[in-house]
C-alpha cells in the first residue's frame, strides 16, 4: 500500500476557537426550545460491612482499607441490566439530538423536535416492556440470588418490587428559551442594565459553544474514521468500526444541530455520507476499501479543520 498522508487527529488538547455569533434575536426562540432529560433506576449493589470487617480483621489492617460491595442479583441481573441499558440509550439519544446550553437543559432545534419526541416515546415503550419482564421474573430472580450469594445473602437488602419498578424512569420537560429582553425587573435602572448585560454576555458565550458543538461532533467522528481507515493490517493493529456506527447515527441529525444554518456544515455532512457506503465488515476485510476511504476521510477532515479554525470571529489555531 502507498504511504498514507499525515494524520491530524482531534485530541483533548486541541485549542477550541470561540465564535462571536451574530446578535441573538427572537428568531432563535422561534426555532428552538430547551429540554431537560432525566432518567434513573434502582442500583442492585450493597455495601457489605460484614465482609469488610472479616477481611480487615484477618489481615490486621484498618477498617478504612477495604470497601466491599455485593451484587444482590449475582448471576441473574440480566433483567435489571436491560432496564439500565434502555435508560442509558435514552440519555445518549437526548445528548445526540440536542446542543449544550444550560446546566441540565439542552437546546432542541425544531428540525429535531419531532424525531426527539418519537425517539423518547420508543424508549419509554422499551422501558415499560423491560419493567414488565422484570416483574414477571422477580420471584425467580430472588430465589436464584439467594442461592448464588449463599452466606452473603440478606433478605433485608431487597426492596419490594413496586419500589424497584417505580425507581426506573425516563422523563423530559420543555422550557422556553429566554434572553436579556426577558429581564423585566422593576428596580434601579443601573442594576437592571447590569443584569441584562450579564445575561446577554452569558448567552453569547453559550451560543458560541452550542454552534461549535455540532462542528466538533463531526470532527471527532471523522478523526476516528481517519485513524481506523489508516490501519494497514500490520501485526498488532486492530480495525475498529465504532466510527461507522457513530457517523451513521450523527448524519441524519446533523442538520437539526446546525444552529447557524451554516451551509458548509451541511456540505461536509453530505461528503461524509460517502464513507458509509462500504459496510464495516467490508472495511475490516479489504485493505483496498480502507485505503480509498482513508483518502476521502483525510480530505474531509482537513477541510473541516480549516473551516473550524477560521469560523467568523474565531481565533486561528
Amino acid at each position: 500500500m502507498t504511504s498514507q498522508p499525515t494524520l491530524f487527529p482531534v485530541t483533548p488538547n486541541t485549542p477550541r476557537p470561540l465564535i462571536k455569533p451574530a446578535k441573538i434575536t427572537s428568531s432563535l426562540k422561534e426555532k428552538a426550545i430547551l429540554v431537560d432529560f432525566d432518567g434513573g433506576c434502582w442500583e442492585w449493589t450493597r455495601r457489605d460491612r460484614r465482609v469488610e470487617t472479616d477481611v480487615t480483621t484477618r489481615n490486621n489492617v484498618s477498617k478504612a482499607a477495604v470497601k466491599a460491595h455485593k451484587n444482590l442479583f449475582l448471576s441473574c441481573d440480566t433483567n435489571l441490566e436491560a432496564i439500565r441499558t434502555v435508560i442509558q440509550k435514552a440519555r445518549a439519544s437526548h445528548v445526540g439530538m440536542t446542543l449544550p446550553w444550560a446546566p441540565s437543559r439542552n437546546l432542541l432545534l425544531n428540525k429535531n423536535a419531532l424525531t426527539y419526541q418519537q425517539t423518547m416515546l420508543r424508549f419509554q415503550i422499551d422501558l415499560d416492556n423491560a419493567k414488565a419482564t422484570l416483574s414477571n421474573e422477580w420471584q425467580t430472580m430472588l430465589s436464584r440470588a439467594a442461592s448464588a450469594l449463599g452466606p452473603l445473602h440478606d433478605p433485608r437488602d431487597y426492596p419490594a418490587l413496586p419500589d424497584v419498578l417505580s425507581s426506573a424512569y425516563i422523563t423530559h420537560k420543555f422550557y422556553p428559551l429566554a434572553d436579556d429582553t426577558d429581564v423585566r425587573l422593576v428596580a434601579d435602572s443601573d442594576l437592571v442594565a447590569d443584569i441584562k448585560a450579564q445575561v446577554k454576555a452569558e448567552q453569547a458565550t453559550t451560543y458560541s459553544k452550542a454552534v461549535l458543538s455540532s462542528w466538533e461532533r463531526l470532527l471527532d467522528v471523522i478523526s476516528s474514521a481517519v485513524t481506523n481507515l489508516s490501519k494497514t493490517g500490520q501485526k498488532g493493529e486492530r480495525f475498529r468500526s465504532e466510527w461507522h456506527d457513530n457517523l451513521a447515527s450523527l448524519l441524519p441529525l446533523l442538520s437539526g444541530l446546525n444552529l447557524d444554518d451554516d451551509p458548509r456544515l451541511d456540505d461536509m455532512a453530505k461528503r461524509a455520507q460517502s464513507l458509509l457506503r462500504p459496510d464495516p465488515e467490508e472495511y475490516g476485510a479489504s485493505l483496498e476499501a480502507r485505503a480509498k476511504a482513508f483518502t476521502q476521510a483525510q480530505a474531509i477532515y482537513s477541510d473541516l479543520s480549516a473551516i473550524y479554525g477560521t469560523l467568523p470571529g474565531s481565533e486561528k489555531r
